[in-house]
């Protein structure tokens, strides 16, 4: 029996994770211009989760630097 998507996600405190600094800086942004938006990590890869929608922090983040 799989477990469930929801079972394999852990919320993730950014402080913590071992990450560029430049990464987590921008994540961060992301994540308080969202109202109740939370990072979690799902197979070791960062997911910025707000309402239905869900983006790969890294995509949003490459995404910001282009503007």
């Amino acid at each position: 029996m799989k477990p469930c998507a929801q079972q394999r996600e852990q919320g993730v405190n950014i402080g913590t994770e071992p990450i560029d600094q430049e990464f987590k800086t921008c994540i961060l942004r992301e994540a308080y211009a969202r109202p109740g938006a939370r990072v979690v990590k799902r197979r070791g890869v960062l997911f910025l989760q707000h309402g239905r929608f869900e983006f790969l922090c890294e995509r949003l983040c490459a995404a910001r630097r282009w503007r």
